[in-house]
């Protein structure tokens, strides 16, 4: 249970860092480059996938802040943290499974082989 909480922790910080990373990059170009969109993709993956089998409408592009909006940022957020809180678990598995288990201190000692 620690082990799940502490991989959606940490992709809670990464996608929390990457958009503010993204944020202050598109705020302080002064040329809106092009390939700002490819900065975008490892977080806006969700995104792309939800609009390939649901194309937006042209109420999406419209410039008043909408319930439907809302909702579909908050959810893209969400399954960022969960598609970014996998490596971790994995990586955590991984670590416990090799980790040699630690014996209790006032253990008796082992008895000796012949």
């Amino acid at each position: 249970m620690k082990r799940v909480l502490l991989s959606i922790l940490i992709g809670f910080i990464l996608v929390a860092v990457y958009l503010g990373i993204l944020v202050v990059i598109y705020f302080t170009s002064a040329s809106r480059s092009p390939y700002f969109a490819y900065l975008q993709m490892p977080v806006r993956l969700p995104t792309e996938i939800f609009y390939y089998f649901s194309p937006p409408t042209a109420e999406d592009y419209a410039p008043v802040l909408t319930i439907r909006k809302v909702l579909m940022a908050v959810t893209f957020f969400l399954v960022n943290i969960l598609l970014y809180s996998i490596p971790p678990y994995l990586l955590l598995t991984l670590i416990a499974r090799f980790r040699k288990p630690e014996s209790p201190p006032n253990a008796p000692p082992s008895p000796p082989s012949f």
